[in-house]
Order: structure tokens, then C-alpha cells, then sequence
């Protein structure tokens, strides 16, 4: 195969593995509350001083776990209004240190924070709907 059509296909296959994450930042021009992703530099903004319910998701772009996982982020909120989700990649040693605080020590990590201050805190691949009964019993025991 010609080095040409080698770095095409190289090319094309990158930009296919980018496509659900850009489709995330599509989402969040038209809706603050679809997925945002979160540095270090907006963690107070978006997550702590944040109105509504906050679940941050903690990713690795590294691991295999947080890929699999991503489909289901990526569908999540579309339909759920109740809580925004944020997403933060732990990949750099700030986030890594806001993740840590946060108790979680496994990626994929999930955090729900509520009236700045985190309330639970657990790790692992979760189904759509698992996520969506964890922060209402979460929320509605937080309320009562």
C-alpha cells in the first residue's frame, strides 16, 4: 500500500475514534446541560458553585474500561434534565488530584455532587439506566 493512502486511512480512522467526542461538544453549544468537560481551571465554575446537581464522570482516555463505558455517557443526557453531567479527564496530575480528593480511586469514577459538596461517590461501567437510579435514590435520600 502506497504511504500516501496509508496516512488517508490513518487519518480517517482517528477522526472516526474522535467522532463521539465531537458530537459531545455539539451537544454542548445548544444545552448547558449536556455533557461539559471540566479542567482543572473550571472545576470551581462548573462543579462547586454549580446550582443544580453535578455527576462528574473521572475518565482515563488510556483505559479500556472508560471506552467501553463511553456510548452510554454520550447518551445519557439527552434525556435527563434532573442533573448536569460533566466530564473530566484525569489524564494530567490536577485533575488526577481533584479526582483523589473526591474519594474515588477507579476509573471510570462517577461523583454527584449536590449543593457543592459531594454526596456519593462509586467506580465502575454502569448501564444508562443504573446511572439514572443511582443519582435519584442518591437525590431523593439527600432531600429527605
Amino acid at each position: 500500500m502506497e504511504p500516501k493512502i496509508k496516512t488517508t486511512l490513518k487519518i480517517m480512522l482517528l477522526l472516526l475514534a474522535l467522532l463521539p467526542l465531537t458530537a459531545l461538544t455539539a451537544c454542548n453549544s445548544k444545552n448547558n446541560n449536556f455533557p461539559r468537560h471540566v479542567t482543572s481551571d473550571t472545576w470551581d465554575e462548573i462543579v462547586i458553585e454549580s446550582k443544580i446537581p453535578v455527576l462528574v464522570y473521572f475518565h482515563w482516555e488510556g483505559c479500556p474500561f472508560c471506552r467501553d463505558q463511553r456510548p452510554t455517557v454520550t447518551r445519557l443526557q439527552p434525556r435527563t434534565q434532573d442533573f448536569m453531567l460533566v466530564l473530566a479527564d484525569v489524564g494530567n496530575s490536577e485533575m488526577l488530584a481533584i479526582f483523589n480528593t473526591y474519594g474515588s480511586v477507579f476509573v471510570p469514577g462517577w461523583v454527584l455532587f449536590v449543593e457543592n459538596q459531594p454526596i456519593l461517590s462509586t467506580y465502575g461501567l454502569l448501564t444508562r439506566q443504573q446511572i439514572i437510579d443511582m443519582v435519584n435514590n442518591a437525590l431523593s435520600a439527600h432531600n429527605n
